[in-house]
């Protein structure tokens, strides 16, 4: 047999092993490879730690299953999922229950989970003033004080019942019974102790170590998966609800000057835009803006233009990380000496970030397919197709609750990246430097 680590005497003169790679016939000489309780042995007893075998290197599986060694077990199982919530799962207000029957250590286990956890509320056979920590816990009995802990876990948020799970009835638990909410609530409210394949609970059977194990085996991963999905579940629902503070304010009015680049002059671009964000349950977008150009890119060959854009876009709230897809319409007017035209879809992806509870940062990246009419005057306006696409970038500050300032930077270029301009048009671009006030009403 491999060497199975050192030896750590306990309370009631067992040991715990290191959760080394070994399995538990390698740690208990009574465990024989293949035995139907070898993965709970292994599970409880080698990775976790909740049960522990005895200083001859034995597990004695066939023994009862003590109350004693059950509160053990839970005060492990309690300090596991306190460590995974970085919680603690103390109830609220303290009890004062006392077991003259538990004596020296054994208290120092016992009565904390009965007066600070409230573990053993209505456990059948705890009698005021008696634990009885020598008798063999009831399936029925655990049941009751994983229902207590979860209980408690779920008013502190740890743990929320399962989503989907099966509704399970168990023909030895009539409804009458003092246990069967209990039962029903372990087993379908958070999906743990579920019974046996023959629709049967089993509660008022003695357990012993192996079938404890098995239990365990059954439940305490399930617990811990509980335990990790709600706050998986928790921080998304805290970012949608930072991304929900820091979209609060639907209208936003900027002004913004840059320059033009590319194959038109360069030259100062005054900017006006108003945007709109719709409601938190979906991403809506209305963004117009009106430009005044020297060097018009829209048109052309145009020296100088005034263009109006009108942006609209929305997509359910699919936040993953704070992004945020969306798609809609596009439609510019660009009107000077001539006429142009554009009209197309608009797709692109939205993030939002808080920093702190005052900054944030904001970024847009989109692309519109455009349908180009230029020439409207002309007897034959000649259609074309272009791509426009740009980012911005923006800070915005939280000056009170309803009102935030921005300052950002803006980039597009038409046609965008690796498209093709029109025939006749060169590629141009430019570049907004913004300031900008969201608001509330």
């Amino acid at each position: 047999m491999k060497n199975p680590g050192i030896l750590v005497p306990l309370l009631f003169s067992a040991i715990a092993f290191p959760a080394y790679a070994l399995s538990p016939a390698e740690v208990f000489k009574d465990v024989p490879v293949g035995h139907w309780a070898e993965r709970g042995v292994e599970e409880m007893a080698l990775n976790r730690n909740i049960m522990r075998g005895y200083e001859d290197f034995t597990f004695r599986g066939e023994l009862p299953y003590t109350r004693m060694q059950f509160a053990i077990s839970m005060k492990e199982m309690i300090e596991e999922i306190e460590g995974i919530a970085k919680t603690t799962l103390k109830i609220d207000e303290p009890l004062s229950r006392d077991f003259f029957d538990v004596k020296g250590n054994d208290r120092d286990i016992v009565l904390p989970l009965a007066n600070e956890y409230g573990l053993f509320e209505n456990i059948p056979g705890i009698e005021p003033g008696a634990f009885h920590g020598e008798r063999a816990i009831t399936r029925f009995e655990v049941a009751r004080g994983i229902n207590n802990l979860l209980f408690n876990a779920e008013k502190k948020d740890v743990v929320r019942p399962r989503k989907n799970s099966k509704a399970y009835e168990f023909s030895d638990v009539p409804r009458q019974e003092d246990i069967y909410p209990v039962v029903q609530t372990v087993a379908n409210r958070y999906g743990v102790m579920v019974g046996f394949p023959d629709t049967t609970f089993r509660g008022a059977e003695d357990l012993t170590r192996y079938q404890f194990a098995m239990t365990g085996y059954q439940t305490v991963p399930l617990i811990s998966e509980l335990v990790s999905s709600t706050l998986k579940q928790r921080e998304v629902e805290k970012r949608e609800a930072a991304l929900v503070e820091t979209s609060s304010h639907p209208f936003h009015v900027e002004v913004a000057s840059g320059l033009t680049g590319g194959g038109v002059p360069n030259a100062m671009v005054p900017v006006l835009g108003f945007r709109w964000m719709g409601e938190p349950g979906w991403f809506l977008r209305n963004d117009t803006r009106m430009q005044f150009l020297s060097g018009a890119v829209a048109v052309g060959k145009d020296s100088s233009g005034l263009m109006l854009d009108e942006r609209f876009g929305g997509f359910p709230t699919m936040r993953f990380y704070g992004l945020q897809p969306y798609v809609g319409g596009r439609a510019i007017g660009d009107f000077y000496s001539r006429t142009s035209l554009f009209g197309g879809l608009l797709y692109g992806l939205s993030g939002e970030w808080p920093v702190d509870s005052t900054w944030n940062i904001g970024v847009n990246l989109y692309e519109s397919n455009l349908l180009l009419a230029r020439n409207l005057g002309a007897s034959t306006p000649k259609p074309g197709g272009m791509f426009l696409g740009g980012a911005d970038l923006e800070v915005s500050y939280h000056l009170n609750p309803k009102l935030d300032l921005t300052a950002g930077v803006g980039f597009w270029e038409a046609p965008s990246g690796y498209r093709a301009a029109l025939p006749g048009m060169a590629k141009a671009n430019v570049t907004d430097f913004k300031l900008g006030v969201s608001f509330s009403l």
